[in-house]
């Protein structure tokens, strides 16, 4: 039981909620709970009228000792083709 466990929670959370595929870049453990990050296509209209590339988000995910998600909120956006991220307002 480890980070694979957790990066399949993960994503078999992310599957079900957003029905996309994500990409686990990060995961880290906070006392007793575990912090990963995901990527993910945001395929919302409103956004694409905004920019002509595809939009990333970034989500924040925390999971208790057992695995399961605790919380999860949407902490960033940006163009494929930028570097950082754009800070939810």
């Amino acid at each position: 039981m480890g980070i694979e466990s957790i990066t399949k929670a993960v994503e078999s959370f992310a599957t079900k909620t957003f029905t996309k595929p994500c990409r686990v870049i990060s995961v880290k453990k906070e006392g007793e709970e575990w912090l990963a990050f995901i990527e993910m296509i945001v395929a919302d209209e409103e956004m694409r009228k905004y920019a002509r590339t595809p939009i990333v988000g970034l989500w924040e995910i925390r999971l208790d000792s057992e695995f399961n998600i605790t919380s999860f909120e949407r902490r960033g956006l940006k163009k494929i083709t930028d570097l950082g991220y754009e800070e939810k307002p």
